[in-house]
């Protein structure tokens, strides 16, 4: 007796059969993969991470000589890696008292404070752990009563004024101060939560850095030439 005749295959078992026969085609790599090392950036102060509170003024009490206030902010920045040759290797900070009001001819700024550390070579990614600071000490650097500013500026290069060598290679955070004399009981007639009007106020900015050290004379490097001077790894993107 016979049985029913065999069914012929479907459509769609055909075409999952040819398939199946096609040889499988992959991706031949045949020159070794050149990465380049990111172009190094500014250095950015992250203001959120400022510490005294950047939206607050800070007390100084000019009674105490031993007293002093460190200022401080995370770093955000793309740098050269070490061991190349680039020139933005390294993020160094300095403290400005009251940047912008010149006392001396040329220098743009009460007193510069160096900073207290220099950040190795980091990346974008890096968001925290590359805390920078400096710390005035007012026996040593001393201001008259009333309301004055503090300006942490970070960048890889300075001069010797010190100026940022680079426009393009800065930032900076500003804090405003209220030195006076518990003693004296001057503390009381001068603002501690911002500055109304009638009432003592911060000195006004008549120059700046850019002004004081004209760009002629400040031998900044080109920020592009060193966007190839990496150490050719695998730091950066193919």
């Amino acid at each position: 007796m016979n049985g029913p005749s065999p069914r012929p295959p479907s459509p769609a078992t055909v075409l999952a059969l040819g398939l199946l026969a096609v040889p499988a085609i992959g991706c031949v790599i045949t020159d070794t993969p050149q990465f380049q090392t990111p172009q190094h950036t500014r250095p950015f102060l992250i203001a959120a991470s400022a510490s005294p509170d950047i939206t607050t003024v800070v007390p100084l009490n000019l009674d105490d000589s031993s007293q002093s206030v460190t200022f401080s902010a995370d770093v955000i920045s793309q740098d050269d890696p070490t061991g190349s040759a680039g020139q933005f290797q390294n993020v160094n900070a300095w403290l400005y008292i009251d940047y912008g009001v010149s006392t001396a001819p040329g220098f743009p700024f009460r007193w510069p404070i160096q900073g207290a550390n220099t950040l190795e070579p980091g990346t974008l990614n890096q968001i925290t752990g590359r805390l920078i600071s400096a710390t005035w000490f007012p026996a040593a650097y001393p201001v008259p009563e009333g309301c004055h500013t503090a300006t942490l500026v970070v960048s890889h290069l300075f001069d010797l004024k010190p100026c940022p060598r680079c426009d393009d290679d800065y930032s900076m955070l500003t804090w405003q101060v209220n030195a006076c004399s518990v003693s004296a009981g001057t503390c009381s007639s001068l603002p501690l939560t911002g500055m109304p009007m009638n009432e003592v106020t911060c000195p006004v900015p008549t120059t700046n850095c850019d002004a004081a050290d004209p760009q002629a004379e400040r031998m900044c490097p080109d920020m592009t030439s060193d966007a190839d001077a990496g150490t050719g790894t695998d730091a950066g993107t193919p």
